[in-house]
């Protein structure tokens, strides 16, 4: 987790993006949008990087955050670098949990990493023969004519 708070600064005109910010970040910081961006920035480790967390700690919709993602592309890059890193952090967690001969990790590795040589579950088809009813359209009396009785059910038959 603490490498996760790592600072990831992104320069847009005077605003940079600080994940992890100092004192005097924090004083660089400006009031309105570009505030609030970086507000949810720094949040995202606070909130295990929870978006709707966030969204509710700030008191701002999710469409809001989904608005910055599409409209501001440096918020995009940095919120991506976060998500990159968290996604490394959780890797090397795993590694260490294979190393540590833990059987589902491993498992759940090969399934994901080493489909190529066959770690995959498969899903046996079976086919089952079903024994359906015969149906025969014939008129409403049961006799279509033909002498033979027929079966009806009130419906009409598919054509």
């Amino acid at each position: 987790m603490t490498e996760l708070k790592k600072e990831v600064e992104q320069n847009q005109e005077e605003f940079i993006y600080v994940v992890n910010p100092t004192k005097n970040d924090k004083k660089k910081l400006k009031k309105g949008v570009k505030g609030r961006k970086r507000q949810f920035l720094e949040m995202l480790p606070k909130k295990n990087f929870n978006v709707s967390s966030v969204c509710r700690e700030m008191n701002l919709w999710r469409s809001t955050f989904y608005d910055w993602m599409e409209k501001d592309s440096k918020f995009k890059e940095v919120y991506e670098e976060i998500q990159e890193r968290m996604i490394d952090l959780v890797e090397d967690s795993l590694r260490a949990q294979i190393a540590a001969k833990n059987t589902v990790a491993t498992i759940f590795f090969l399934k994901t990493k080493a489909k190529h040589r066959g770690y995959v579950e498969r899903v046996e088809n079976v086919q089952v023969e079903e024994k359906g009813i015969k149906v025969i359209w014939g008129k409403k009396d049961g006799n279509d004519g033909d002498g033979s009785e027929s079966k009806t059910n009130g419906s009409t038959p598919n054509k």
